[in-house]
């Protein structure tokens, strides 16, 4: 299928080499809108790995990168992201889907983020319209916490890694995803369970085998991945030498080095699971909209 953008963006270098269609000659007229609000401070990667993804569903989409404008960055993405992202108040109406990706930020209380205004604000257009939406690790934390209250809790260590889950209630996301599949983890923080198990509006549909949430589903359209299905074969490789080299106390990702040991493999055992998971988000989208 054809992603079409109608702006270049910088992830266009990693895919040259990716079997990926990609039409820069504006919108397609049918064709699905997706938004993609990217909060993570390597834009090409994470522009990248939810191309790629998205590329695979069985439809051609149209892609809107969106950008936060009180988004305090680094000088040269805050230049790149005025210059090749969205503003959503001037897309938002076309959007049929919304994806918000993760952050660093776990550490830092929601009301203390520099654009946290802005972000409650599109949370709130997103939940007024019922927009169907799809919150990342991070953005899933903090859209939780702003519909439902959930709260988050710092952890003892990382949760770093790839993990089993179990699925715990069936869903049209996860059709053709079996027991037992696999994800990326990289978090600092866990979602409160009592404030889960209280809320009447929220469902616990799949966890880690060491009991850790990964994916939720609100009654509003919306999605909660607290892991990153997204990520490519070496991204937890490249979050660990980071740490490494930043002096951070971190412990090798568990079960993703096939031996345990950075000199070997890597186990990239999720890439199937992760596609049909994002293909199944479009699915429900166009099956609710009679498309």
């Amino acid at each position: 299928m054809t992603i079409y953008i109608s702006k270049k963006f910088q992830a266009i270098e990693i895919l040259k080499d990716e079997n990926i269609s990609i039409n820069f000659n504006g919108c397609k007229h049918g064709a699905k809108h997706i938004g993609i609000v990217n909060l993570m401070p390597k834009k090409s990667e994470t522009e990248a790995q939810i191309v790629k993804l998205l590329n695979n569903c069985d439809e051609d989409l149209n892609i809107h990168f969106i950008k936060i404008n009180t988004y305090k960055s680094e000088h040269e993405n805050y230049r790149y992201m005025q210059l090749n992202y969205e503003d959503f108040d001037e897309i938002k109406q076309k959007l049929d889907g919304i994806i918000i990706t993760g952050a660093p930020l776990e550490k830092i209380e929601f009301r203390d983020v520099s654009y946290i205004d802005e972000l409650n604000a599109i949370l709130d257009y997103i939940r007024k319209n019922k927009k169907y939406s799809l919150y990342i690790c991070w953005g899933a934390q903090v859209a939780l916490n702003h519909f439902y209250g959930i709260r988050k809790e710092l952890k003892g260590s990382k949760i770093f890694g790839v993990f089993r889950h179990k699925i715990i209630k069936r869903d049209d996301i996860l059709k053709d995803v079996y027991n037992s599949f696999k994800s990326p983890h990289s978090r600092y923080t866990s979602l409160n369970r009592q404030d889960i198990e209280n809320s009447n509006s929220l469902e616990l549909l799949a966890i880690t085998e060491e009991n850790e949430e990964h994916i939720l589903k609100g009654n509003f359209n919306d999605y909660y991945i607290l892991g990153h299905l997204e990520y490519d074969k070496d991204t937890l490789k490249k979050e660990y030498l980071r740490d490494l080299n930043k002096g951070l106390k971190i412990n090798i990702p568990k079960y993703y080095f096939k031996n345990n040991s950075i000199e070997s493999d890597i186990d990239f055992s999720w890439r199937e699971d992760a596609i049909k998971i994002y293909s199944n988000w479009i699915k429900i989208i166009s099956k609710d909209n009679g498309k």
